[in-house]
């Protein structure tokens, strides 16, 4: 099962993209215009002018009309978590998202069960949304992402406006969903530093059509494409700073000891 683009269309916005998210891998999209809209289409939010997508084999085109199948298998994170919530507390939030879904499980356990996961107190069960931390009310929303059990998250700029221990708690729980639970995570961000420590892939977005798609361990080799499209790191900056004034040619790395090792041996 999986996500798969074919020559994908939306007015101006989204140019014949075509791209196969690979199962149970931590898939990124970053770069320019367009990388919530794509994920919207594949929700069926947004309708698709050309082509199509599969999700688990259940496809969209421009006539779909029912998206409750697809929709089953996400678990979405948007932008702003603040735009998720409409219940007087948190508990609500997370039983309405198991009844949409007809969920079967006992709903006390499992809504106990994702509070742990998400790292929150079970005492805020019964506070309202709105009264959490921007970090904490990101949390609640990748809870109610994962209580139906999708196959595939979607996760949309997660780390704006949260701490460094809630985002250290992030990068450990979707590895963990990848390894031990099998799913397929899609994260649109221009983190730099996050995408490098989480992603497998990387998708280059921009004004609407890919720019380059590359697995993590090939970025260092593809740093004259990404860095016309994303920040780079801060190690990638200054080695391509050092070559320039320098006129040297030292190796791009992301390991800062093999850096010094060759800058002392130039």
């Amino acid at each position: 099962m999986s996500v798969i683009l074919d020559n994908v269309c939306y007015k101006d916005k989204i140019n014949n993209i075509s791209y196969t998210f690979l199962d149970r891998e931590i898939n990124v999209i970053t770069g320019g215009s367009g990388k919530s809209l794509l994920t919207y289409l594949m929700l069926g939010l947004v309708r698709l002018d050309r082509g199509s997508i599969s999700v688990n084999n259940h496809k969209i085109d421009k006539n779909t009309k029912r998206f409750y199948n697809i929709r089953k298998d996400i678990g979405y994170v948007f932008q702003d978590a603040r735009y998720e919530f409409f219940c007087k507390n948190c508990y609500l939030e997370l039983e309405f998202s198991m009844k949409r879904y007809k969920i079967k499980e006992n709903i006390n356990k499992k809504i106990k069960s994702i509070f742990k996961m998400i790292d929150l107190p079970y005492s805020y069960l019964s506070k309202s949304p709105f009264e959490l931390s921007s970090g904490e009310q990101v949390k609640l929303a990748f809870g109610i992402a994962l209580i139906h059990n999708p196959s595939i998250l979607i996760l949309d700029d997660i780390t704006v406006n949260i701490d460094s221990k809630t985002r250290k708690m992030f990068l450990e729980l979707i590895k963990r969903l990848r390894d031990k639970y099998n799913k397929t995570i899609i994260i649109i961000s221009n983190d730099i530093d996050f995408i490098l420590n989480v992603g497998d892939n990387i998708i280059v977005l921009d004004n609407g059509n890919i720019k380059c798609s590359i697995k993590k361990v090939d970025i260092v080799s593809n740093i004259d494409v990404i860095k016309n499209y994303i920040e780079l790191p801060k190690i990638i900056e200054f080695i391509y700073l050092y070559n320039k004034c320098k006129n040297k040619r030292i190796d791009y790395t992301l390991d800062i000891n093999l850096l010094l090792e060759d800058i002392i041996n130039e």
